[in-house]
């Protein structure tokens, strides 16, 4: 495992969404992170009124299984998070594609990963999202797979126990050796690390984990890791130009090639208009 690789990251603010966006040059990497209103509770929904016709306008844009897909879950809000997840997915998709959103068609991995269909611009883009609480974070590359995973802070997670069952004997070592107060933060940096990667690979490393190795510290970097014999480049991202609270979030990506630039767009939902 090496460490910092140098990458310039740009972070830029969208207040709304254009129709032509320009594609992520081979040697780049976008992500757009996204704050959405997501809660049904009539209470809440008076305060913000605009989550109510955002979520019926993005249900709109998909496709019938989607729409299936999104009456099965029973409580309201996972059901408005898929529904704004997918959505907002479809409407990215389709501004960097030129495409109308809705006619763009996805397929799966046997593990559920999803992807455009080749006549639906597979071969220009390839993307991951990643989404906790109200919280989403889209990656998206032009010329190789990606891997992202966004993490809350949850201090009733058992992350002693958990780390014992996800973490490599060296990470162990590394991670009993930090003060108790830094522990909490190096778990999740260690678990999006390691959720990245899955994803990147298609969710068939999940009962690796505790097998591949990576950075077990707080710290924010850039890192080569050595997974299935391949060199893949992990980057943890800093979450605190968008997000309120920045300690309280974890993020990370990981590539099979290191990009030259990042660059980071904070998606504002007020103003969106699909």
């Amino acid at each position: 495992m090496s460490a910092t690789v140098p990458v310039v990251i740009r972070h830029c603010t969208v207040q709304a969404l254009s129709s032509k966006q320009d594609l992520p040059e081979t040697d780049s990497l976008h992500l757009w992170s996204v704050t959405t209103y997501q809660d049904q509770d009539p209470e809440v929904a008076k305060l913000f009124p605009e989550s109510l016709s955002q979520a019926f306008a993005l249900s709109s844009l998909l496709s019938p299984d989607e729409q299936a897909r999104s009456q099965r879950y029973i409580v309201p809000k996972a059901r408005s998070q898929f529904i704004q997840t997918r959505g907002r997915l479809r409407l990215l998709l389709g501004s960097y594609l030129r495409r109308d959103p809705a006619s763009l068609e996805f397929v799966y991995s046997k593990n559920g990963k999803p992807a455009l269909a080749t006549h639906s611009g597979g071969d220009l883009l390839q993307f991951n999202v990643s989404h906790s609480q109200n919280r989403i974070l889209y990656a998206i590359t032009t010329n190789q797979a990606v891997g992202v995973d966004l993490e809350g802070f949850n201090p009733l997670i058992s992350y002693l126990d958990i780390a014992q069952r996800i973490c490599t004997p060296q990470e162990l070592a590394v991670f009993n050796q930090l003060p108790p107060s830094e522990q909490p933060q190096a778990f999740f940096k260690i678990w999006t690390r390691k959720e990245a990667l899955v994803k990147l690979f298609g969710d068939r490393l999940y009962e690796k984990l505790s097998v591949f190795e990576v950075p077990a510290h707080a710290n924010i970097g850039s890192y080569w890791v050595q997974v299935e014999n391949r060199q893949i480049w992990l980057q943890d991202l800093d979450m605190g130009e968008f997000f309120a609270g920045a300690d309280s979030w974890c993020a990370a990506t990981a590539l099979p090639t290191a990009p030259q630039q990042i660059i980071h767009h904070h998606w504002h939902t007020d103003e969106d208009q699909p």
